[in-house]
């Protein structure tokens, strides 16, 4: 999930209680501020009101200002992202082949040493990730904050393709 300008300002400097509803303002009243008094005693329903609304007026509204994010944290972050998302959706693709995640049923497509179906599809997904963007293996980290992006907007049909090849490949083994 990408959460882009997200601002929780009002809703952290906002009242919660409604000054236009009686049964807020006749539970306030029943509130005991000291033993044996209650608010209701002091002060009147209307007034109670007037006095919560004219405190909210009051309420000066600051615009929050946005803090500037360094383009090298930006590109750290989108690279996080697409890492995580990487695993995100090699797990959907053993889901979408019905194959569990710590079992071995794709090392029939792939030589190498025994690995996890989870570790294969991650890595797999990560090599057509890389032919995608036509880098090689091991430089993500040399990759702009705009390839991050650009990757990370696509990985779902990406993920798709490889699924799609490890089906085929699974099929022909069959």
């Amino acid at each position: 999930m990408l959460v882009d300008s997200e601002i929780l300002t009002r809703f952290v400097e906002q009242t919660y209680l409604d000054p236009s509803d009686d049964r807020v303002l006749d539970e306030m009243l029943d509130k005991d501020i000291a033993p044996g008094l209650k608010l209701g005693d002091l002060v009147s329903r209307d007034q109670l009101r007037e006095r919560l609304l004219a405190q909210q007026a009051a309420a000066e509204v600051q615009v929050p200002q946005s803090i500037p994010v360094s383009p090298q944290r930006a590109r750290q972050s989108a690279k996080t992202r697409v890492n995580e998302r990487t695993k995100s959706v090699a797990n959907r693709v053993l889901a979408d082949l019905k194959l569990p995640p710590r079992g071995h049923q794709l090392m029939v497509v792939s030589p190498g040493p025994r690995q996890h179906n989870s570790v294969i599809a991650i890595r797999r997904v990560a090599a057509a990730i890389n032919q995608e963007i036509g880098m090689p293996n091991g430089t993500r980290g040399e990759w702009s904050h705009e390839q991050m992006t650009s990757i990370f907007d696509r990985l779902d049909e990406i993920a798709d393709s490889v699924r799609d090849s490890l089906r085929i490949q699974l099929d022909q083994r069959n």
